[in-house]
């Protein structure tokens, strides 16, 4: 064997190398890639079942809690303002939790983009009630919410108001 033969011997393991390699490097990505799509299912699973966890006890708390039940009532129906101090307090509280998760549920929209439409759902029932309304400006700013989720309730709650103008007007028409 010639050293120009043994040359050509070594090209060729090199190549064979690497296309190895490759194939290797190929059958990685893919292990890789279905692990972080499993991954992403696992999560968005969490999530939504953290989600609803949290909605079951807030409906349980309404159903067995005949004063949060009350308020919750209050709340959501008044056409003004809540006139007590200690209802409006508690309201507010009950206002948070449900912002903050769906602050999250806006937040997690890049693992999974139907629960931003469902968090806007809700949002836009509350930017209908006027103690939500109320609630949010004194309080749109004192808690842990990101400036996008902010402005997005703001746009929703605009929306809300120019609505109900709207039907103000054509009432006032008639």
């Amino acid at each position: 064997m010639t050293l120009e033969d043994l040359g050509n011997l070594s090209e060729f393991i090199g190549a064979l190398a690497v296309v190895i390699s490759l194939v290797y490097v190929a059958i990685q990505i893919r292990q890789n890639t279905a692990q972080m799509r499993e991954s992403s299912r696992v999560s968005r699973l969490l999530l939504q079942e953290n989600f609803v966890s949290g909605q079951e006890s807030f409906f349980r708390t309404l159903l067995e809690n005949e004063n949060v039940h009350r308020v919750w009532r209050l709340g959501s129906t008044a056409t003004d303002e809540i006139s007590s101090v200690e209802d409006r307090e508690r309201f507010g509280f009950i206002l948070y939790g449900q912002m903050y998760r769906y602050h999250v549920m806006y937040q997690a929209r890049a693992v999974e983009p139907m629960e931003s439409e469902r968090s806007l759902v809700q949002i836009d029932r509350f930017s209908k009630i006027p103690a939500f309304r109320s609630w949010w400006t004194r309080h749109r700013s004192s808690f842990a919410f990101d400036s996008d989720f902010v402005d997005l309730v703001d746009d929703r709650i605009k929306r809300a108001q120019a609505e109900e103008d709207r039907e103000n007007d054509i009432k006032e028409e008639c």
